[in-house]
């Protein structure tokens, strides 16, 4: 018993020396000035998700305007792709849950899209829609573009396949077009539209990690060997408070991504006091439905 006791010693020792080891190896910046990452003790990117969904209906101009009236830093923006192959903000691939209308997005040219009203799934906070008896009309990204050249935005591509690789591709001419190459990010859920999208642009335009690199890397932190996370591609990391009940919202998790200069952001954060801990802990944006109750929390920390 003492023998196999003093074995299992040993392989714990060793393997509390190899994580010393491990953290002594020297991490290097992903990229040397992170536009989406705050310098220490400056304030999170005010961040609207869908335009501020809980305010205004989702992802469309409306939204926008009201997100950029109330004072943001930056639109997160979901895109789909038309019949005709034109870019619009909207969440999900079909109409049916935010219009009057059914279908999938990319069984509709952008023109048959401008019937319908965009507004009609919008419920305010006090529980009424004050766009149902309107037109809120589809928005084109690239309106967005024209209309607000410099905020910083986070394009998030929705498609996948074939759909989501035209759809990259017709998001990096809209980048170069508007010259928006240094104010994006663009995030996908799918890491294999996010990688042919990094490949198409050569890396040259900043990406947010995909679902399984950050599994990777969440995993590789939990262990305390994310020093071993080598082929990072990625230049911010946006993360729900938990997943698979992991806790994500941490300072060891920010800190660690700090290192490598990786921005990480927080998603749907809408409760006051949460904001205020995160801005505690120095994440580099907060991403939510309430920019007005966010405006509020700075002010009340004083910045």
């Amino acid at each position: 018993m003492k023998k196999v006791l003093k074995i299992i010693l040993g392989i714990i020792i060793s393997i509390v020396v190899l994580i010393g080891i491990i953290q002594l190896i020297p991490v290097k910046d992903v990229i040397s000035s992170n536009p989406f990452a705050i310098s220490e003790n400056n304030r999170p990117l005010i961040i609207a998700h869908g335009g501020a969904k809980d305010l205004f209906p989702e992802n469309t101009m409306v939204a926008f305007d009201g997100s950029v009236a109330i004072g943001v830093d930056m639109l997160e923006i979901d895109v789909c792709l038309t019949k005709d192959n034109i870019l619009i903000t909207h969440h999900d691939k079909t109409i049916d849950d935010m219009s009057d209308g059914s279908g999938e997005i990319r069984d509709y040219t952008f023109e048959e899209l401008q019937v319908f009203n965009f507004g009609d799934g919008f419920t305010d906070l006090d529980g009424n829609n004050p766009y149902a008896d309107t037109i809120v009309s589809v928005t084109k990204l690239s309106d967005v573009f024209e209309k607000y050249p410099d905020l910083l935005y986070n394009v998030e591509i929705k498609d996948s396949g074939e759909t989501g690789e035209k759809a990259a591709s017709i998001l990096y001419e809209l980048i170069i077009e508007y010259n928006l190459g240094n104010q994006i990010l663009v995030p996908s859920f799918n890491d294999d539209t996010i990688n042919y999208f990094r490949d198409l642009t050569n890396n040259s335009i900043l990406t947010s990690s995909a679902r399984e690199e950050t599994k990777k890397y969440i995993y590789y932190h939990l262990a305390q060997i994310d020093n071993l996370v080598f082929d990072i591609k990625y230049e911010a990391m946006q993360l729900p408070l938990s997943d698979s009940g992991v806790n994500l919202a941490t300072k060891a998790i920010i800190n660690d991504a700090h290192r490598r200069n990786i921005a990480v952001h927080y998603w749907t954060i809408d409760d006051k006091e949460i904001m205020k801990d995160l801005i505690l802990m120095g994440a580099d944006g907060i991403i939510t439905d309430r920019p007005d109750l966010l405006n509020e929390v700075l002010i009340e920390l004083g910045y």
